[in-house]
C-alpha cells in the first residue's frame, strides 16, 4: 500500500482539449522543392493547428517575410511514415491542478506506456518524414520545432538525421533539458552569468539544469553545433530548476501567450539565413522587436480642451503599435481624491476597433488641484499587467498636469522607478505640456524614457517607442558571494551599438561605451538591479534590467536524494535536511509528489524504472536519483487517507 499523499498533475501535457482552436489547415507540400520546411511536434494531448503550433507558424511567417526564402510547414502526426503516424497521447489531467488522489489512481490514469510509444512513433514519423522529402528535395533544409512531449520527439530524431539536413532544432519546455551550467550545490555558474551554453536562447531561472524526464546529453547534434536553442520558462516543471508549487503546470502552458514562439522565430530565422545567404533582402528591412505598450490618460477636468488632441495621440501610438506585431492597453486614473482612482480600460490583446472604441468613450470629471495622481496610477498600470518577458516595454502618460510626490497613496518616483526596473524594465514616457516639463524629465530619465510636449512633432514618439533597439539579459536574476566575478552579457540582435552599463546597481550609467559583454566582482554584499543601456546611429536607445543579489549566504543550497533503495515492496529513500518533498516519475512519467521516504508497491506488470526528485519549500528542484522496479509488481489498490502538501 502506498502509504503517502499526492499532487496531481499534467505529465507532459500542455494543452487542455478544451483550448484547443481548430484551424483550417492547409499541410500539403506544395509542387517545387523548397529551400526549407518546418516541422512542428504538438505536446500531449493537443490536436492538430492548436494554439501554439498556430504561434510557431504565425511567428516563423512574420519573419520569413522578410526573405526570399521558398519554405513548407508540416505538423507532425499528419500522414503516416515508416508506419508511425504522431498521436500526442494525452496522459491523464483529471484534477492535476489542485487534487489529491491516490498513487493507484495516478498510475492508472497516466498509462504510461502509451506516452512513450507516442514518442518513439513522432520519433519515426518525423524521421521517415524527412527521408522522404529529401528523397526527391535533396536541398531542402529542415527546421525542428518541438513542444513538451513534442520536444522529447524533435530531441531523439534530431539525433538520428545527417546534421546536413538540419537548419535548426528548436525546443520549448524540454522535459530532457541539458545546461550543464545549472549545475552547483548554491549556486551554480550560470547564477553569476558565467559558462552560459550557447544553446541557451532562453532560460532565465539560472538553476535550470536538467529536464524534469531526464537529460539530453549533448544536448546539439553532432555536426549541427550551433543550430540548437531551447526555450525554457521560469518555473516550467519540466525543463526549469525551481516549479512553483502553487501551481505546478501553469508556466509550462505560457509559451503562446507570452509571445516566445515570435522571439524563436526571430533567432530560427536568422540562423538559418546563415545557410542561406543569397535569401537574405537586397534592401535591409526592419522587423521589430516584440512591443508592449501600455497608454495611462489623465482624465480629470482640467483636461477637457486638451483631451481630444490626446485622444488623436493616442490612436496614433496605438496603430503604430498594433501594426508593427506589438500590443497595447489602456488605462485612465484621476485624482486619489476623485470618485474613482485609476482603473484598467483594456488589457493587453485589445484590436484597434475596441481601443478606438474605449479612447472615445472618455469623459473628463473632477480634479480641482494642479497635482495629479500620475504616480500611483503609473504602479498600478505597471503591477496589472501581463508583460511578457523580453518584450520592449512603454509605459506613456498623457497629462496636463504635474504629480504629487510622494502620491496621496504614499507611492513614491522610487518605487514607481524601482518597479519599472522589476518588470525588466518599462520605459516611461510623457506627453504634456511645455510648463509641465521640467516635472516629468525626473520620471522619464530614471526609467530611460522621454518627455515629449503638445508642441512637438509627436511623430517622432513611435521611432522612440517602436524603432529603438532591442536588447536583453540572460538571466532575470544574478547571485553569488562578494569575491566571485559575474559575468553580465547584452543580448541583441542589433549592430553597431554602443553599451552603457550600471554596474554598480545605483542607477547611473558610469560604464560608458563599453564592450557587449561585461565582468564584474563585488567586494561586499550588495543588492539592487544591474542595467545597460544599448543606443543605434540614431540616438534611439533601450534599456535591460536584472536583478544581482550579492551576499556571503547568497542563494540556496539544492536538495538532494542521499540514499534510494528497495526491500521487499517498499522502496525506501533518504534526503538531506532541506528536502521538502518528492516528486516522483515512473518510465520518464511524472506521478505526483509525496512527502513521505517510503513507498509500498506490489506487483508492476513490467520492468520499470522509478525517478525521485528532491524539492525544497521554494519549489528549487535537486538532481535526481533512479532505481530498477523489476517486472510483475502492481500497485496496491488501497487509497491512502486525503492530506495536503
Amino acid at each position: 500500500m502506498l502509504k503517502t499523499h499526492f499532487f496531481i498533475f499534467l505529465a507532459g501535457t500542455t494543452l487542455l482539449a478544451s483550448l484547443i482552436i481548430p484551424q483550417n489547415l492547409n499541410h500539403a507540400v506544395a509542387a517545387g522543392c523548397k529551400d526549407v520546411e518546418f516541422i512542428f511536434a504538438r505536446g500531449s494531448g493537443s490536436e492538430f493547428g492548436g494554439r501554439n503550433e498556430t504561434a510557431w507558424r504565425n511567428g516563423l511567417t512574420e519573419q520569413l517575410k522578410t526573405t526570399s526564402l521558398t519554405y513548407d510547414f508540416y505538423e507532425l502526426g499528419l500522414k503516416e511514415y515508416d508506419g508511425a503516424q504522431y498521436p500526442a497521447y494525452s496522459v491523464g489531467f483529471e484534477n492535476w491542478r489542485s487534487a489529491f488522489t491516490a498513487f493507484t489512481a495516478v498510475f492508472d490514469a497516466l498509462n504510461i506506456g502509451r506516452f512513450n510509444r507516442s514518442v518513439e512513433q513522432g520519433v519515426t514519423e518525423l524521421v521517415g518524414r524527412v527521408k522522404s522529402v529529401s528523397s526527391s528535395c535533396p536541398n531542402t533544409k529542415f527546421v525542428l520545432g518541438g513542444y513538451s512531449q513534442g520536444a522529447l520527439v524533435v530531441d531523439r530524431a534530431a539525433k538520428k538525421l545527417k546534421p546536413e539536413r538540419i537548419a535548426y532544432v528548436a525546443t520549448f519546455g524540454d522535459p530532457n533539458l541539458y545546461l550543464p551550467e545549472g549545475r552547483g550545490l548554491i549556486n551554480p555558474p550560470a547564477c553569476r552569468g558565467e559558462n552560459l551554453s550557447k544553446y541557451r536562447i532562453y532560460a532565465p531561472d539560472c538553476h535550470a539544469y536538467t529536464g524534469l524526464l531526464g537529460t539530453n546529453k549533448p544536448y546539439e547534434p553532432a555536426g549541427a553545433e550551433g543550430r540548437v536553442g531551447l526555450w525554457c520558462t521560469k518555473t516550467d516543471i519540466f525543463c526549469s530548476g525551481t516549479l512553483n508549487l502553487k501551481d505546478l503546470i501553469g508556466d509550462h502552458l505560457v509559451y503562446r501567450d507570452n509571445g516566445l514562439y515570435y522571439s524563436a522565430a526571430k533567432t530560427i530565422i536568422k540562423s538559418v539565413l546563415k545557410l542561406f545567404p543569397t535569401k537574405k533582402p537586397t534592401v535591409a528591412t526592419k522587423t521589430y522587436a516584440k512591443r508592449d505598450t501600455a497608454i495611462l490618460i489623465d482624465t480629470t477636468g482640467s483636461m477637457a480642451s486638451v483631451i481630444d488632441q490626446y485622444r488623436a495621440e493616442a490612436l496614433r501610438l496605438a496603430s503604430e503599435t498594433l501594426s508593427s506585431g506589438g500590443r497595447v492597453a489602456l488605462f485612465e486614473y484621476r485624482d486619489l481624491d476623485d470618485p474613482y482612482n485609476t482603473h484598467k480600460i483594456l488589457d493587453f490583446g485589445c484590436t484597434y476597433a475596441e481601443f478606438k472604441a474605449a479612447i472615445e468613450n472618455l469623459s473628463v470629471d473632477g480634479g480641482g488641484d494642479v497635482p495629479e495622481s500620475v504616480l500611483s496610477g503609473a504602479l498600478y498600470a505597471m503591477n496589472n499587467l501581463a508583460w511578457r518577458p523580453g518584450a520592449t516595454k512603454s509605459l506613456i502618460v498623457l497629462t496636463d498636469a504635474s504629480y504629487h510626490d510622494p502620491d496621496r497613496d504614499g507611492t513614491t518616483l522610487e518605487m514607481v522607478t524601482r518597479r519599472s526596473l522589476e518588470i525588466d524594465p518599462v520605459n516611461i514616457y510623457a506627453i504634456v505640456p511645455d510648463t509641465t516639463v521640467p516635472d516629468y524629465a525626473t520620471l522619464t530619465t530614471a526609467t530611460n524614457g522621454r518627455t515629449f510636449t503638445l508642441s512637438d512633432d509627436l511623430s517622432l514618439s513611435t521611432d522612440y517607442l517602436l524603432a529603438r533597439p532591442e536588447v536583453n539579459f540572460a538571466l532575470e536574476e544574478y547571485s553569488g558571494k562578494p569575491g566571485e566575478a559575474f559575468s553580465f552579457a547584452a543580448e541583441t540582435d542589433d549592430e553597431n551599438l554602443t553599451y552603457d552599463w550600471d554596474l554598480d546597481l545605483d542607477g547611473e550609467f558610469e560604464t560608458l561605451n563599453a564592450d557587449s559583454i561585461v565582468t564584474k566582482t563585488y567586494s561586499a554584499p550588495i543588492s539592487g538591479f544591474v542595467q545597460v543601456r544599448v543606443t543605434d546611429e540614431n540616438g534611439l536607445s533601450s534599456t535591460a534590467s536584472a536583478k544581482v543579489a550579492v551576499s556571503y549566504d547568497a542563494g540556496e543550497a539544492s536538495p538532494e536524494i542521499l540514499t534510494v533503495s528497495r526491500a521487499g515492496d517498499n522502496v525506501n529513500f533518504t534526503t538531506s535536511s532541506n528536502t521538502y518533498a518528492t516528486l516522483l516519475a515512473l518510465d520518464g512519467v511524472p506521478l505526483g509528489i509525496t512527502r513521505d521516504r517510503s513507498i509500498a508497491i506490489n506487483n508492476i506488470e513490467t520492468k520499470s524504472t522509478l525517478s525521485l526528485v528532491p524539492l525544497t519549500s521554494s519549489g528549487l528542484k535537486g538532481e535526481s536519483k533512479q532505481i530498477t522496479l523489476p517486472a510483475n509488481l502492481k500497485i496496491d489498490l488501497k487509497a491512502p487517507k486525503a492530506g495536503t502538501l
